[in-house]
């Protein structure tokens, strides 16, 4: 209640005494609001301040996990596979890390382990790509994928193409109509037919 957190408003043109006058209006009238809910507040008996707890962490969990897949997770990433390829090895070796460390771990610890794993493929991969200025299929930076395209690859719509990009494809299509086969749509407010 005694400082201006945040300030949101719109307006064409206005002096500067003018709109530090309203904002200490609009301070005043927020006082107001700020002691009416301090007194809710006492009157259920809700404390001030929230407790925190920070998460469980293993620093020698995590370091193990770097110790055991980092170079392995690195030469996945580089090795410009097929995105499903890549999956499945990230997959299995997921699974040798856990195999090797979760024997003898606490449940929490072994929860904690696909998290950091989770966390170093992410700091391998973007290391790779800010550092070796490679992408994972292989390309470069400034490397665009062509992007093809089909027409009239369906029979009964009027128009269909599909584009294809790299493992990304979309499908679109058209069919003309008269008004007569628009779709009718009733709400609780109008009805279109």
């Amino acid at each position: 209640d005694k400082n201006i957190m945040m300030v949101e408003g719109e307006a064409k043109e206005c002096q500067e005494e003018d709109l530090v006058k309203a904002l200490e209006l609009a301070h005043e009238a927020i006082k107001i609001q700020i002691k009416g809910q301090q007194q809710l507040r006492e009157l259920v008996g809700s404390p001030t301040k929230r407790s925190y707890t920070k998460p469980y962490t293993n620093e020698a969990l995590n370091e193990k996990i770097i110790a055991l897949a980092k170079d392995k997770m690195h030469a996945i990433a580089s090795a410009a596979s097929a995105k499903h390829e890549r999956s499945e090895a990230f997959d299995a070796l997921k699974k040798e890390v856990e195999a090797q460390l979760a024997e003898g771990l606490e449940d929490q610890d072994k929860k904690l382990i696909g998290f950091y794993f989770g966390e170093l493929q992410y700091h391998v991969v973007r290391d790779m790509i800010l550092n070796d200025k490679k992408r994972l299929d292989g390309r470069g930076h400034e490397d665009i994928r062509p992007l093809e395209m089909e027409i009239d690859i369906l029979p009964t719509p009027h128009g269909s193409a599909l584009f294809t990009r790299g493992e990304t494809q979309s499908l679109t299509t058209v069919t003309l109509g008269t008004p007569l086969d628009e779709l009718l749509v009733e709400s609780a407010y109008k009805s279109d037919y």
